[in-house]
């Protein structure tokens, strides 16, 4: 099959330029991102509504997808052609409903993200990853042809691109985040610590003003405890994993943001109905 030579030979899209287009893409969308990233503390309520949905709608499609090739997986090698079952959790509407109300969840999540990073390397990192994306792929592609089903591969392939990117970009926020200053709360109050990480991020959304408070409070908490007693563990080992589980949970920009970039890569690669027909979407 033409799709079964494409997934062994790691092409990443039909077409010679298929992918140099994903590479520009790309990284228009990080420059979008950069330059939205500016003004988002300006936006009103309607403002960060309108983006969050933005952002939702592809992630919502690249999250549908993996679930329906996944049911697709789940009714061919556990169920009967002939079964009731086989026919009605093929994944519809409910499925569909259920993967948008977590789109909008992430892409809050990013919209906070974006609001906090200030760090100009990080944004030379996502441009580099923007580059490297069709080509990291692609060597994905043919690492896992030879050991998944053909109609499962780009799944696979997937899965496992976007958590190599993703143990990346988490490596790269953990190091950046080392050298962020951060308030001293030593000798404080716990009161005192969160108003002194929330203050600071003035938005102009209620929504996102509430984002930017709930993330800071939930980053003033671990800095307060390992800034006044953090003095007390055994070693400087146990001292450096402790700061980096701290840090560690700017897992929850790195996710949403590799999904926007799979989902881009969807679009432009010129492969949107080989993947309508792995969901069962497109006979």
């Amino acid at each position: 099959m033409a799709i079964s030579q494409d997934l062994q030979s790691g092409r990443v899209g039909r077409g010679p330029g298929a992918g140099i287009r994903v590479s520009i893409g790309l990284l228009l969308l990080v420059g979008g991102l950069y330059f939205g990233s500016q003004c988002l503390v300006e936006l009103p309520d309607r403002g960060i509504g309108a983006l969050a949905a933005l952002l939702a709608f592809p992630i919502t499609w690249i999250t549908f997808w993996r679930a329906r090739v996944r049911r697709q997986a789940f009714r061919d090698f556990y169920l009967t052609p002939e079964g009731t079952w086989h026919r009605w959790i093929r994944g519809g509407v409910v499925m569909l409903a259920n993967r948008l109300i977590i789109a909008l969840a992430l892409a809050l999540l990013l919209i906070i993200g974006l609001a906090r990073v200030e760090s100009r390397a990080f944004w030379a990192v996502l441009l580099s990853v923007a580059l490297l994306w069709p080509i990291s792929y692609a060597l994905c592609l043919k690492f896992v042809a030879l050991q998944a089903n053909p109609r499962f591969h780009r799944l696979l392939a997937t899965r496992m691109h976007m958590a190599l990117w993703f143990a990346v970009l988490l490596v790269v926020l953990v190091v950046l985040a080392f050298f962020a200053p951060v308030p001293d709360v030593r000798s404080a109050s716990l009161d005192e610590a969160m108003l002194r990480f929330t203050m600071g991020y003035p938005a102009r959304s209620q929504a996102l003003d509430w984002g930017l408070v709930a993330s800071e409070g939930l980053r003033a908490l671990p800095h307060w405890l390992l800034q006044n007693l953090g003095e007390g563990l055994p070693s400087r080992l146990l001292s450096l994993l402790a700061w980096s589980l701290v840090l560690m949970r700017e897992w929850l920009f790195a996710w949403p943001l590799l999904l926007l970039f799979q989902a881009a890569q969807d679009m432009l690669d010129g492969r949107i109905d080989d993947r309508l027909r792995e969901a069962g979407l497109l006979k």
